[in-house]
């Protein structure tokens, strides 16, 4: 009997990509070196790190070559650029400086800003075909950043808040701007779904992670007291990203079904897989809360010190679980769909925002950890091919959130010592989509992505304290990658 064609994938392609990319940069300022004097720690507060984390949209191009082995592995090479859009996070004052240290809201226009722009990365590839026209990939290999960083220092403040030089009264000293760019050099992980489609199109969802290490570099600042001299603060940033994308490409070359044979007799027509029916499935991956924390007032209507705001904002490793049900509608496909993880997202800063930073050393601290999340969720697809479906999902997510602040007398942030924690499960809209493929009888496989917005927490916090009792607002939202398999309880054939 003649064999039935199957793609061949050897030879080059191009292709375009969307998706996001989620950015963290930890910023720690690790001293000052100032003329004539040795070098020293970061004086009057101990405020010294900040995390510049965003989460902006992502559009790229992708290029390579892809080498068939036989029928069941690939290998390749291959390039990527891309940028980001909104891709900037600033943060009020200076790290380090004692940021807002004794002053009302809004009176510090120093400022803080890390930009991360455009991305690139040559990668090698490694794939399996679990059918003839579905790859699930592995790719790894060096990664590019480019990355800004801003201080402002404004001259309208003396030192720690600002850099104005007293001994200019009453000339104004300017404002003391300062910018480092640079492309840092790493390396990037990830994997995905890749399917071929009609003709010489392939369709893949992708994700990874890129390790750029730290950026350490020194920024000039204004005047420093007590000497009065101009003062340099060492700085070191860690920076990492994780992306997920959509990617679409072509083949350049023959038809890839026309391209090679495998052994596959053709005794009986195939049978045209059905998405009707039950499915239950495992997911490993990773999940991004963004906690975006602002204290609104204190105690009998005082404003916040400057340093009012702080973000909490990480990732974890997640694994969860989810069933549903499907109904193919010709080439679309309808469903319902409920699901829930588990993860260790937890972030802590040293000290509560918006009261001034700790004048001493001590055990405030504000922590914000997710814990358990689920999801209901409704699904509408399109296949592509009749085993490749891409698919967009909404409905409403929940998510398991606890806010904890210490504030001490100690570090006079605080006339008496307390420790407070609120506990809340949040609910909010979500929505999503991906790609999946059936890549043997009843077996689904899927690289999913999702986006929760589940409002805020509103809390005030150590109500007995007379003056420095925050009231704050924190904004929870969610991004979760998923790699998922799951078994599909067929109705009809």
């Amino acid at each position: 009997m003649a064999a039935a064609p199957a793609p061949s994938w050897t030879g080059f392609y191009a292709g375009l990509s969307f998706g996001q990319r989620w950015d963290r940069a930890d910023w720690t300022t690790n001293g000052f070196l100032i003329p004539g004097v040795p070098s020293v720690s970061p004086p009057y507060a101990f405020d010294t790190d900040a995390s510049f984390g965003a989460a902006p949209a992502r559009f790229g191009g992708y290029f390579g070559y892809n080498f068939q082995i036989d029928r069941s592995w690939l290998l390749g090479l291959e390039a990527d650029i891309g940028d980001a859009t909104n891709n900037g996070k600033s943060f009020v004052g200076i790290p380090g400086t004692g940021i807002g240290f004794a002053l009302p809201l809004g009176a510090n226009s120093s400022e803080t800003t890390v930009d991360m722009t455009w991305d690139g990365s040559i990668r090698g590839r490694a794939g399996f075909f679990v059918a003839p026209n579905i790859l699930l990939f592995g790719t790894g290999g060096v990664a590019f950043q480019h990355v800004k960083e801003t201080i402002l220092c404004s001259g309208a403040l003396p030192a720690p808040s600002g850099c104005n030089n007293p001994l200019n009264f009453p000339n104004p000293t300017p404002d003391s701007i300062n910018t480092i760019e640079k492309t840092l050099v790493g390396w990037t992980l990830g994997g995905g779904v890749e399917a071929a489609l009609w003709n010489n199109w392939l369709l893949r969802a992708e994700y990874r992670y890129s390790d750029f290490g730290t950026l350490n570099e020194t920024f000039a600042l204004g005047q420093i007291p007590p000497v009065d001299s101009p003062g340099n603060a060492v700085v070191s940033t860690r920076i990492t990203t994780q992306m997920m994308s959509i990617g679409l490409a072509y083949k350049f070359g023959a038809t890839p079904a026309a391209e090679q044979s495998w052994s596959m007799p053709a005794k009986a027509p195939v049978a045209t897989p059905n998405w009707t029916g039950f499915h239950a499935g495992l997911g490993l991956g990773s999940r991004r809360i963004s906690a975006d924390w602002t204290t609104t007032s204190l105690a009998g209507g005082l404003a916040p010190d400057a340093d009012n705001e702080a973000s909490f904002d990480g990732s974890a490793f997640r694994i969860g679980g989810y069933v549903g049900f499907d109904y193919q509608i010709s080439r679309f496909v309808v469903g319902v769909e409920g699901g829930g993880g588990t993860a260790k997202n937890s972030k802590s800063q040293p000290n509560v925002p918006g009261l001034g930073g700790m004048l001493f050393a001590g055990p405030d601290a504000t922590t914000v950890e997710a814990n358990w999340d689920a999801n209901v969720v409704g699904r509408l697809g399109y296949l592509v091919a009749t085993d490749v479906l891409i698919y967009g999902v909404g409905g409403i997510a929940y998510q398991n959130v606890s806010l904890h602040a210490v504030c001490t007398a100690a570090s006079f942030e605080c006339l008496f010592d307390h420790d407070e924690t609120v506990s809340e499960t949040l609910h909010g809209p979500v929505f999503g989509g991906g790609l999946e493929a059936m890549v043997a009888r009843d077996w689904l496989v899927r690289l999913d992505y999702r986006y929760a917005d589940f409002g805020s927490v509103d809390h005030t916090f150590f109500s007995g304290e007379p003056f420095q009792s925050p009231t704050a607002t924190t904004a929870i939202r969610m991004q979760s990658v998923t790699l998922g398999i799951a078994y599909h309880f067929a109705t009809g054939g």
